[in-house]
């Protein structure tokens, strides 16, 4: 799970989170490269020393306020109950061995097995363990994405007509907007054949109106383009002052 969101230990609220070793031998393979599983390993790695301190080992660390505290579990040796079914060549059984372990140290408390492996979770479910699939990094409504902008239908002409005269900006307030604007959204706002593509200024708290411009040679044939061609502007310059 870590390798597909790197900030998974803020969240599980109140529980405390035992980290295997081995699972941090596993990260290690994966800190070099320019993908997105590298790039959740490195700021994994990065949030979790920032946190750790010298108190790993033992109780643990408390991550935070309203959270639970935070340790890592070195190998041991493994319990009769698994020797027999779960070869140690195996990393994963490495895992499962610990949280095996700790399940039989405390019988009083619910211990859980959180992988995005199905098979791992297969294999803790046949020793009579809980297994859970970690599911806080999937999107349950793809609606509530934010897309970066939004169109507005049947605004008044005088609206409208404000981004035609100087300063060229509105007030959010005149779109009737049912959800709060985030910095640099863009809308299209329209009425009928006229529209005109806006961006919100969160220091201004305006709307700015977006002229249409030539980008690197390339003219923009509506507002969809526009909006696409001025995000990668941003990026090439970003990049090129690195």
């Amino acid at each position: 799970m870590i390798l597909h969101d790197s900030s998974c230990i803020s969240q599980f609220m109140e529980h405390d989170i035992v980290l295997p070793i081995t699972v941090l031998e596993e990260l290690d393979q994966f800190k070099k490269g320019n993908g997105t599983l590298n790039y959740h390993a490195r700021e994994f790695l990065r949030s979790f020393d920032s946190i750790s301190g010298d108190k790993l080992f033992g109780k643990g660390v408390s991550i935070g306020p309203g959270h639970g505290k935070i340790s890592v579990r070195l190998e041991q040796d493994f319990h009769e109950d698994l020797k027999q079914n779960f070869p140690v060549q195996n990393p994963d059984h490495h895992i499962l061995n610990i949280a095996y372990q700790i399940a039989k140290e405390h019988p009083a408390k619910q211990v859980i097995l959180i992988s995005k492996d199905v098979n791992l979770r297969m294999k803790a479910k046949a020793v009579g363990m809980t297994a859970q699939n970690y599911t806080s990094d999937q999107v349950k409504d793809i609606s509530s994405v934010y897309k970066g902008s939004r169109i507005k239908e049947n605004i008044s002409p005088e609206v409208i007509e404000q981004f035609f005269r100087a300063p060229f900006e509105a007030e959010p307030a005149s779109l009737d907007l049912k959800e709060a604007l985030q910095s640099n959204e863009y809308l299209i706002i329209r009425n009928g054949k006229k529209s005109v593509l806006g961006v919100f200024d969160p220091v201004l708290e305006k709307i700015r109106r977006v002229n249409k411009s030539n980008v690197y040679g390339i003219m923009p044939r509506n507002a969809e383009h526009l909006y696409g061609l001025r995000l990668s502007r941003k990026n090439f310059s970003s990049r090129s002052a690195i």
